[in-house]
């Protein structure tokens, strides 16, 4: 995926406004570090520079999140995803949830298990830490405080580094 994108990206000649999500986020910010000059902003909405933590990093999950959710889908690929797709939302977006889960979630049960692991396997072992001290693109950060996934600390340490935050309750 990343690489067509890539390869439609470098056809335009104008600066772009890159939005990520999640995982989308941690790729929003090596798209940054690799082409800055193609960039107006980036917008990081639940994003990380870590998704697990290590001694000197508290603000991910522990690893074997990562690693259980990963056994759980090879088993069953759909209860896994919508166990996920449960963590999305706090409490008070139980209505929210429940659209989504009805009307948008089914649309994700087909997806590739290859890249449903690799994406988990990316999340284990990427970190972003290091280079976000060469990021030179405009950044905003968009995060929940009640956000289970991506912990909202982990904007914290974004935060310090790269923009403003803007924290949703």
């Amino acid at each position: 995926m990343r690489e067509s994108f890539l390869a439609c990206w470098q056809e335009k000649q104008e600066q772009i406004n890159v939005l990520g999500w999640s995982l989308g986020g941690m790729l929003a910010l090596e798209l940054a570090l690799k082409h800055s000059d193609k960039i107006k902003q980036i917008i990081l909405v639940s994003t990380t520079a870590k998704f697990t933590k290590v001694d000197d990093y508290q603000a991910g999950l522990d690893a074997t999140v990562v690693k259980n959710l990963q056994r759980k889908l090879n088993r069953n690929q759909q209860q896994t995803q919508a166990g996920f797709y449960q963590l999305m939302f706090c409490e008070t977006e139980e209505p929210y949830k429940q659209v989504y889960l009805q009307e948008y979630a089914t649309n994700f049960y087909q997806l590739n298990l290859n890249s449903l692991n690799k994406g988990l396997t990316y999340l284990l072992e990427q970190d972003l830490r290091n280079k976000l001290g060469q990021i030179k693109v405009p950044c905003k950060i968009i995060h929940g405080l009640s956000d289970q996934i991506c912990l909202p600390s982990a904007a914290r340490y974004l935060q310090k580094i790269l923009a403003a935050l803007r924290v949703i309750s």
